[in-house]
């Protein structure tokens, strides 16, 4: 029997894998058939606790003091460490999480030296409890980041272990989830009778022959309903606060309106595939792809397969076969939808019912924040353009997925011209530079930022203006009223956070993978950093601007 709940993946020490660059060419919105783009996590210690930039992994050992450090620019840097991990145990990096965005506390399994054959959660400088083994996912933060959970395997059995105290014994536990607001906690539970139910607030559900194991239990937005699919009398049910559902062969994908009133989800019965949209079927499929729910959640669309051919449905209202057909997307407003259809070797995209030109491949497509405009990246025979509203804009060698800044009056996206890249906002081409990446509007839509580099170094360029140059430089942000901009540096082997180009004053060895810079306010922001004079201490920096 398929997708039975077993028994949670222990720990290991794996393989690294490679971090993606930037890319200039967009990816199609139609794969070929069977292929599948997947994406890994660098599993060495080390280098998934730092900040990559597609470069070399900094090293750094020097030492700084704890506390404040003032600059005469009036930046007042605070350094709180958080956690240090013995320098002698064995670290699983890949166990390690961050109560984002608080930013209060770490956590990670490590097996210490002196314990023999056992494996302890660290939270922050808290050490827990000796356990056989710890499950891969390692804790679980709540989204409020107040609350922890993890699974553990202890004298042969699998135990919860719930902001530090531990369920009772059972056979397997797996995908331990808390709702958005964290005040509900549920797992997938197997008794020693081979059992499957899943456990809501140390509540046990009803008994099945098995439970999907991927991916659920599931929470509504409104945090009211907990579904998950489960197997009993031969066939799959989808479960939906204890009550079940109509049986079927296979059941997948499902997923709430954003105002939770609606459940959906694919399912088939023989050689037929269904939308089952709060318990009620659509018409017979071959299969169905996708779906997906307007913002305001009063429109449904999906896309789905008959004898070959591919359609969309919106609302119940089967539109035009074709070849291939992506999923529908909805307006901001929910006022407007687009899709890309393919006929032969020419695709186009259809807003509102109509078509737009017919091109050699389409890539992907958005509307803007406030729904008045929209845009595509096309193929057309070896160049490329961004395609609006208003039709196509200048062919390039290639073109980057583009970006709106908040308030929907501008549009950028990057280029190459010759062997240099440029950035275009609003049809000007700025400076070319040897590589660019990771661009950034301001909240307020007047500033932008991106990365740059040449052969003098790496940099940032807000506004037209070129920062000092460093080896390297991991994240940026701007501040909530648009006046400051922060970024992550390297320069040699000491990375660094600069404010308004002031470089702070205390060096890193390095800054969290995937921990951004958060401004709290206007005038202070915080993240991760990392430093390994004896064994890695986690730190989160705190920076104050003075009006």
């Amino acid at each position: 029997m398929r997708c039975m709940v077993s028994f949670f993946k222990t720990l290991n020490t794996g393989r690294s894998m490679n971090v993606p660059y930037f890319s200039m060419i967009y990816r199609s919105p139609f794969p070929p058939s069977g292929c599948r783009v997947q994406t890994g996590l660098l599993r060495y210690a080390l280098s998934y606790l730092l900040y990559f930039y597609g470069l070399t992994l900094v090293l750094f050992s020097g030492s700084a003091a704890y506390g404040k450090t003032s600059h005469p620019s009036a930046l007042v840097e605070t350094i709180t460490r958080l956690s240090s991990i013995p320098a002698t145990s064995t670290f699983y990096a890949q166990t390690l999480r961050t109560n984002y965005p608080l930013m209060d506390s770490v956590a990670y399994a490590v097996k210490m030296t002196g314990d023999s054959n056992g494996i302890r959660v660290f939270k922050n400088m808290e050490r827990g409890p000796l356990y056989e083994n710890i499950s891969s996912l390692g804790l679980v933060f709540s989204p409020c980041g107040k609350r922890t959970a993890y699974i553990a395997r202890l004298n042969n059995r699998s135990h919860a272990v719930i902001d530090g105290h531990q369920s009772e014994a059972y056979d397997s536990i797996a995908n331990i989830v808390f709702n958005h607001s964290g005040s509900s906690v549920a797992y997938l539970a197997r008794d020693f009778s081979k059992n499957h139910f899943v456990v809501i607030n140390g509540e046990k559900g009803k008994n099945y022959t098995g439970i999907n194991g991927t991916g659920y239990p599931v929470y509504s937005p409104d945090d009211k309903t907990v579904v998950y699919p489960a197997f009993s009398n031969n066939a799959w049910i989808m479960v939906v606060n204890g009550k079940e559902g109509l049986p079927y062969d296979e059941i997948r994908l499902p997923g709430f309106s954003p105002d939770s009133s609606i459940l959906c989800y694919t399912a088939r019965k023989k050689q037929s595939w269904f939308l089952v949209r709060n318990g009620v079927q659509s018409p017979a499929y071959d299969s169905i792809l996708s779906y997906g729910f307007s913002p305001d959640s009063k429109h449904l669309a999906y896309r789905a397969a008959k004898s070959g051919k591919h359609v969309a449905v919106m609302d119940d209202t089967v539109q035009e076969e074709w070849d291939a057909v992506t999923q529908p997307v909805y307006s901001p407003d929910s006022k407007h939808c687009m899709y890309a259809v393919r006929k032969g070797e020419q695709s186009c995209v259809i807003t509102d019912t109509k078509k737009g030109p017919w091109l050699k491949d389409i890539g992907p497509y958005q509307y803007s924040p406030d729904s008045s405009h929209f845009s595509y990246v096309a193929l057309s025979g070896k160049t490329y353009s961004v395609v609006t509203e208003d039709g196509s804009k200048k062919e390039y060698e290639s073109v980057s997925f583009p970006a709106y800044s908040p308030d929907s009056s501008k549009m950028a996206y990057k280029v190459k011209i010759g062997a240099l890249q440029h950035m275009v906002v609003n049809d000007v081409e700025l400076a070319g530079y040897d590589t660019i990446a990771t661009f950034l509007f301001s909240p307020d839509s007047k500033r932008h930022a991106y990365v740059a580099q040449n052969s003098s170094g790496s940099f940032i360029v807000t506004d037209g203006k070129e920062s000092k140059r460093y080896d390297k430089i991991g994240m940026m942000a701007f501040s909530p009223d648009s006046r400051h901009f922060a970024f992550q540096a390297c320069r040699g082997e000491q990375w660094m956070l600069v404010v308004d180009n002031v470089e702070c004053r205390e060096y890193f060895k390095g800054f969290l993978k995937n921990v951004p810079i958060l401004f709290s306010d206007a005038q202070s922001l915080k993240t991760l950093a990392i430093r390994a004079d004896q064994g890695p201490e986690i730190f989160r920096i705190d920076v104050r601007i003075a009006p």
